[in-house]
């Protein structure tokens, strides 16, 4: 025993002691470790509309499996896809951002939060980079006709500008409604300093007609280019249209109806001029019902009444009133409430009949409604 005592003690001896200012090996590393083939990447210039893929390698440099368990984005224009969330060692995974511009606008740096089990660094932060410049820009972006007269046909006008001089062109042009009239021509270069100056482009006019239905305007044109990204661009068309003509409430609520006795109400309609008629008035609820007087010229009362026994729960209906020689409805008024009972109800299956006005003879009452 005392002989092997004294080898373990010689050989100890006889090692060789580190130098000055030597290291020691450090211990091996032990678990996963993340790796990232860049931490941001620039995509340059890019035209507004565009949709570019970003790839980023993740290798596991650990001697454990390496766990993807979260990724957070900056931006509502990013979306991502992971090949593969758990990495084994010595394994990649590549992880594809895709980055959409068309609501961005100049320089931008967006970023990507990517969380691992690596206890070095449980969170890595990517970034990717760029400028995104707009081909086209429309001055002003809306048609905007805010509160009109019926009477008179009126115009509003955007100018679509060819901002990178690629050669803009318009193939064609669409409204959402057939009551509006949408033409376009193109325009000189623009002598405004700033920022059009030199620009070329189109002119593109948007007319409301004398006999369109009165109340909110609230539809759009779609103007079709030769754009590779993005060749459609829509323009809101917004505003209110006004006549002679006024009606009361410019929203019929029921509120809470008995299933047992139903209930009516009233809606007036008058014109100033009394120049107005009514032709007809049409709903689309069958358990509705409605009867149009006309009390003198241009003056009518629409009785609305939800019949008894109607289908308990929301509806919503709407009354459409009509001119003589007019397939479209000139005024719109919404209908709706709340049927409470405790029977399911009945509704016909008949669809309801367009209700003609009855005009009222010299002291004759209308029917008592609210």
């Amino acid at each position: 025993m005392l002989r092997l005592f004294s080898a373990i003690l010689l050989l100890a001896l006889l090692a060789p002691a580190p130098l000055a200012g030597q290291e020691l090996e450090p211990a091996q590393f032990i678990g996963p470790r993340a790796s990232f083939d860049h931490d941001k990447v620039d995509i340059g210039i890019v035209e507004r509309g565009a949709v570019k893929e970003v790839p980023f390698i993740i290798t596991n440099k650990g001697d454990q499996p390496l766990r993807i368990t979260n990724i957070d984005i900056s931006c509502g224009c990013l979306t991502y896809n992971i090949s593969d969330p758990t990495i084994s060692p010595e394994s990649k995974s590549l992880l594809m951002v895709r980055i959409a511009t068309s609501i961005l606008i100049g320089a931008f740096e967006k970023e990507i939060y990517v969380k691992t089990n690596d206890p070095a660094t449980p969170m890595k932060t990517l970034q990717i980079a760029g400028f995104s410049r707009a081909t086209v820009h429309a001055d002003p972006n809306v048609f905007s006709f805010g509160t009109i007269k019926r009477a008179n046909a009126q115009t509003r006008s955007v100018k679509l500008y060819d901002m990178a001089d690629f050669g803009l062109r318009i193939k064609s042009v669409e409204t959402s409604s057939p009551l509006l009239e949408a033409i376009y021509s193109p325009i000189e270069p623009s002598k405004d300093k700033g920022s059009f100056e030199g620009k070329k482009g189109f002119l593109i006019s948007v007319t409301v007609p004398p006999k369109h239905p009165l109340g909110e305007l609230n539809e759009y044109v779609l103007v079709h280019t030769n754009l590779e990204n993005g060749p459609t661009v829509k323009f809101p068309v917004l505003g209110e249209v006004q006549g002679d003509i006024t009606w009361q409430p410019s929203k019929l609520s029921l509120a809470l109806v008995n299933q047992d006795t139903g209930r009516k109400r009233r809606i007036v309609v008058q014109s100033t001029s009394g120049e107005f008629r009514v032709a007809r008035v049409e709903h689309d609820e069958p358990f509705i019902d409605i009867v149009t007087y006309e009390k003198a010229a241009g003056n009518y009362v629409i009785i609305v009444t939800v019949i008894p026994d109607s289908p308990r729960g929301k509806f919503e209906d709407e009354v459409r009133i009509f001119e003589p020689d007019s397939s479209k409805p000139v005024v719109r008024i919404p209908v709706y409430g709340l049927v409470k009972g405790t029977r399911a109800g009945h509704k016909p299956a008949s669809k309801p009949a367009p209700s003609v006005p009855i005009k009222l003879k010299e002291g004759e009452k209308i029917e008592d409604a609210e």
